[in-house]
């Protein structure tokens, strides 16, 4: 019934139909940014306005960078789920590959795109902060306008106030690894250079390590999907204990075996349609 499709023509781009769980997952995630919207939004919008004071016309500003580094930390949290064949978790709950990839993908191109959107608005905060008159510029830092001018290095010279000043470069250093990262998915690149996709992909554990020194709430939405990794490594290590029967046999033979099969499986199918 979940795999039950829900269009009769595929996904532009994508290429894939769109079943109703696929349809269930879609309205869930969509479910979860609408709560985090309401009950954020409003929040971080009226903490602003109080703490900054109606002359400063950013807050609203700085109110959507911080909305959109919580949406990149709950979508963070989707994307480091474990997806790789013969997972844990597809295991469990008998998923294709082929689904829990296209959602692995849908969330990481998702993540990268508010990435940029909080960057941008972060870029967009600078001219406001030049806008400001000395006063107000000598209260409000430009390296992290989420605190005020006595709260970050150089205002605050302890180690509190140099770590909420280097918020803007462990922000910059992971963006730019999630960005090679996300060119080495490309099609024609992960198609060409396997390998070079699957190198950067583990470079992405170090991205995700700078991330939680650049938001700390970071690590609260992520340890599910860490603690599914722990999971899913354990149970290789596991299995590499048994021991796999196996049969020596000449590797010509082998080659024709296969060649046969696929023969017959090439005739089997055209008479449903289906091309290899």
């Amino acid at each position: 019934m979940l795999r039950t499709p829900l269009l009769k023509n595929k996904i532009p781009l994508l290429g894939k139909h769109v079943s109703l769980s696929g349809g269930l997952v879609v309205l869930w995630v969509s479910v979860l940014y609408g709560v985090i919207v309401s009950i954020w939004w409003k929040r971080l919008s009226t903490y602003f306005d109080q703490r900054q004071g109606s002359a400063h016309a950013g807050a609203d500003l700085v109110a959507a960078i911080a909305l959109t580094g919580h949406f990149a930390d709950v979508t963070m949290a989707m994307v480091i789920i474990p997806v790789s064949r013969h997972s844990a978790l597809a295991s469990f709950f008998q998923l294709s590959v082929s689904s829990t990839l296209t959602f692995h993908m849908l969330s990481a191109y998702t993540l990268f795109c508010l990435i940029a959107a909080h960057a941008f608005l972060y870029v967009a905060w600078i001219p406001v902060f030049q806008n400001l008159d000395a006063t107000l510029r000598h209260i409000f830092p430009v390296l992290n306008p989420t605190y005020l001018y006595d709260e970050v290095f150089p205002g605050n010279t302890s180690s509190l106030g140099k770590w909420r000043a280097s918020l803007v470069f462990t922000g910059t250093v992971s963006t730019a690894i999630l960005l090679v990262v996300s060119i080495t998915t490309l099609p024609w690149v992960r198609n060409r250079h396997f390998n070079t996709f699957y190198f950067t992909h583990l470079v992405g554990i170090v991205a995700i390590v700078i991330v939680c020194l650049h938001a700390s709430t970071l690590f609260y939405c992520t340890a599910p999907g860490l603690a599914m990794w722990v999971l899913d490594w354990g149970m290789r290590v596991y299995e590499l204990r048994e021991t796999l029967d196996g049969q020596v046999c000449d590797a010509l033979l082998l080659h024709k075996v296969i060649m046969l099969n696929i023969r017959m499986w090439q005739v089997t199918d055209l008479t449903h349609g289906w091309f290899l």
